[in-house]
């Protein structure tokens, strides 16, 4: 009776170890900005691609590029959308010190940041910056 239990036990914790190890939408790179109805003239898709530790991929990333000129305006709507903190010059260039979190409809998590090499580092040149980066990451598993 005893092996029957521990084996009914197994069973049921292999079963339910699987169903959290399934991939969370999207399992398909892209646009996650125009996905999530975010996406602004500013902030322009440059690519997507796999996140990888191992064999298998971790994530998907989408990178968007947004010019000098923009910066502040874009970092203004992370911090109200994302909740991400503003951005600090550190060594060679700027980036903004925490994630923030999107979430689409089905309560899939992104991650979203900002940052890129520059040589300037005074807010008020930002416009002499050719550009930096917006990331989007959406981790296909929840650790």
């Amino acid at each position: 009776m005893k092996v029957l239990i521990a084996l009914s036990l197994a069973a049921s914790l292999n079963s339910a170890a699987k169903a959290q190890a399934a991939p969370e939408p999207p399992l398909v790179c892209g646009d996650f900005l125009k996905q999530l109805d975010l996406q602004r003239p500013d902030v322009k898709f440059a690519s997507c691609g796999s996140m990888r530790d191992g064999a298998q991929p971790d994530g998907l990333e989408a990178v968007y590029r947004v010019e000098g000129k923009d910066i502040a305006k874009v970092e203004n709507w992370l911090i109200r959308v994302a909740k991400v903190k503003r951005l600090v010059f550190a060594c060679c260039g700027w980036q903004t010190p925490n994630h923030g979190t999107l979430r689409d409809r089905n309560g899939s998590t992104y991650l979203i940041s900002m940052g890129g090499e520059a040589l300037v580092s005074q807010r008020r040149d930002f416009s002499k910056i050719p550009y930096l980066n917006v990331y989007v990451r959406h981790y296909l598993y929840t650790p």
